[in-house]
Parts: structure tokens; sequence; C-alpha cells
């Protein structure tokens, strides 16, 4: 049996029977004022839908230091899924050999975010890839 605080919303914490308070035993997980259910999007449907295995290309934007050493200003790699930014960050390395002194410290953002390496891409995802940066 889950145990929640204040489970009948009367500020009573028995489980074991709904108060007059409430329409019914049993918690509601949705708001209950949709006649369907939303629709699931985002990384969470994405993953659901792929399979794993598949080639997908990433194509990755190179700025400042990092595009001049590669000598172009867009990479397209093809990775096995899923894609995580640090398989990115890898294989970048692997196809521009002169970013590989820098390869650890590659700021990676994805959309308009800055990513670690663990964040999982989809193949439409726009990749930026900008050396270590610093200022005042």
């Amino acid at each position: 049996m889950q145990w929640v605080s204040a489970a009948d919303a009367a500020g009573f914490p028995h489980t074991d029977s709904s108060s007059s308070e409430t329409h019914g035993t049993g918690l509601r997980p949705d708001p209950g004022n949709r006649a369907t259910p939303a629709p699931v999007a985002g990384p969470i449907a994405s993953s659901f839908t792929k399979a794993t295995g598949d080639q997908v290309k990433v194509a990755v934007q190179l700025f400042a230091h990092a595009r001049d050493l590669a000598g172009q200003e867009r990479v397209e790699l093809e990775l096995t899924e899923p894609v995580s930014v640090g398989d990115v960050r890898s294989a970048l390395a692997v196809h521009v050999p002169q970013l590989v002194p820098m390869a650890d410290g590659l700021l990676i953002a994805v959309g308009t975010d800055y990513a670690d390496d663990a964040v999982k891409l989809d193949g439409k995802d726009t990749i930026a890839c900008f050396p270590p940066v610093s200022g005042g």
C-alpha cells in the first residue's frame, strides 16, 4: 500500500478508507478534466519509438577555435543509437584529430542549452560545439 501524507485530502493520514471529502477510493494520477489523455512528447516519447542499434546522422556546428582546427564549419557524424552528448564528443575527437587536446573541455550545446555527456540526443537535435571559453 502506498503511504501518502494527508491521503484523504482532509488532513487525516489514514490510507485505509476515503473520507467524505473525496470522490472515491484510490489516487487520481491525472486531473480528470480531459476527455483523452495528453499525448506524450519530448525525450520520453522518442525513447519509446526508437529502436536501438539504428544508425543516425548527427550534424555538429563548430565555432571559434574548434572550427579553425577542423577547417570546416560543420561536421556530420554517423553514430549508433542511442546517441548521447558523450558519444558526439568521442566521435568528434576521432573524426577531427586536431580536437583531441581539447576534447574533454569542449562545450556542447543541444538546441539552445549546454548539455553534459549523459544527455540523450535525437537525430533532429541542433548540436553546436564550442572550445572552452573564459573571460571576465
